[in-house]
């Protein structure tokens, strides 16, 4: 099957499986054991609604998150159950059960591992002021954002409780890979807070507002930024005053190409070694290279067999359409080979599924069976595949 022909079937698929998530009040996240509204996973799938044109449910999303935050500034983790944990970890989806009934509870973090600890998304605040400069420049109500404006910067002020200096500190599970327990200024969270500053500048821009102070809160960011990470080939996923290579994590040194949060030369430097590890074959793509250290993966994730869900195992096709994204400036053709790819994938399965394993099937163990479909998998696949094709 021709290449363009692959990467339009899957686009139709991609939009049924982003559109079956739509509701009345958001988007669910997926359809069987995700089938709440999270943060994280919602905000990043406001990015596909918009390449569809689907700006009321944009908005629906948004603003579910906007008003459920809470005094000091903080955006939940989910909103959904309050049994909805409970359910997914006794398997009951896949028994035919039904999801427990909700009033839309806003829950602002879960238990980790750590006794009496409770941890929250460090991420979510960030992708929300990412999700209204998409909005915005999409040509968005310039009145709903203005009505937006005061809890947007209260989002980004709440950081400031969060922060190692300029840069914001990650405790156990706060961050996407919450199956690993990683601690420190970490990379993924980083490089969303910097485009987030970015967004704010723009929004402020837009809206008349003082846009310089986020733009010399962002040049200072990203200085530090890229004094702490890069290590001369790509950034590391911890911060450090040593410039010591660690594992090589896909999220955030694409990010960064995309986002442009990186000098031009750093960037191309990080898109080579993307190309030289090989976490994109033989399916797009692993989260990073090497393995992280046994002692960061929870008892948890072992019993149920999914010591590899962010560990250089399982395969995201989200991770991989950033990559496309990435390599785009750099190797178009490469980049719009991945893209088919994926396509692939996702034509052979008729669904956008959340984690595949190294044959190119949906992921399943005893314990898990990976979600679909997968809202934020299917929105950046087709923010990905909208750079060369109709979506």
């Amino acid at each position: 099957m021709p290449k363009s022909d692959v990467i339009a079937k899957a686009v139709i698929i991609a939009k049924k499986s982003l559109r079956a998530c739509y509701t009345n009040d958001g988007i669910y996240a997926g359809l069987t054991h995700f089938k709440e509204y999270w943060a994280r996973d919602g905000l990043w799938t406001v990015l596909g609604v918009l390449k569809l044109g689907d700006l009321p449910m944009a908005e629906k999303q948004i603003g579910l998150f906007i008003k459920s935050m809470d005094k000091n500034g903080e955006i939940p983790l989910r909103i959904g159950s309050e049994f909805g944990l409970f359910w997914r970890l006794l398997g009951l989806p896949y028994l035919g059960k039904k999801k427990p009934l909700f009033n839309l509870n806003p829950a602002y973090f879960w238990f980790s591992g750590r006794s009496g600890l409770h941890l929250r998304g460090k991420d979510s605040s960030s992708l929300l002021a990412i999700a209204c400069g998409e909005y915005l420049s999409h040509k968005g109500k310039k009145r709903l954002v203005k009505k937006w404006w005061p809890k947007l910067t209260r989002v980004m002020a709440w950081y400031e409780k969060h922060k190692n200096g300029i840069l914001i500190n990650e405790d156990w599970h706060e961050g996407w890979m919450d199956s690993l327990r990683l601690t420190g200024t970490t990379l993924y969270v980083n490089a969303l807070y910097l485009k987030a500053i970015s967004s704010m500048e723009e929004i402020a821009k837009a809206l008349g507002k003082d846009s310089l102070v986020w733009r010399k809160r962002y040049q200072k960011t990203k200085v530090s930024f890229f004094r702490h990470f890069f290590n001369g080939k790509y950034l590391n996923n911890i911060a450090t005053d040593e410039p010591s290579p660690q594992p090589f994590v896909v999220d955030g040194n694409m990010l960064s190409v995309w986002w442009k949060l990186v000098p031009p030369r750093a960037s191309r430097l990080i898109v080579d070694h993307f190309l030289r590890s090989g976490v994109h074959h033989p399916v797009p793509c692993r989260a990073n290279t090497p393995k992280f250290h046994h002692s960061l993966i929870p008892w948890r994730f072992n019993l149920i067999g999914l010591s590899g869900y962010h560990n250089d195992d399982c395969a995201w096709l989200w991770i991989g359409a950033v990559s496309v994204l990435a390599m785009k400036k750099y190797y178009s053709d490469r980049a719009k080979d991945l893209l088919e790819k994926m396509g692939r994938l996702i034509v052979k399965h008729d669904a956008v599924y959340e984690i595949y394993n190294s044959r190119g099937d949906p992921y399943n163990t005893w314990f898990y069976r990976a979600e679909h479909s997968f809202a934020w998998s299917s929105s950046l696949f087709l923010t990905a595949a909208a750079e060369w094709y109709s979506v």
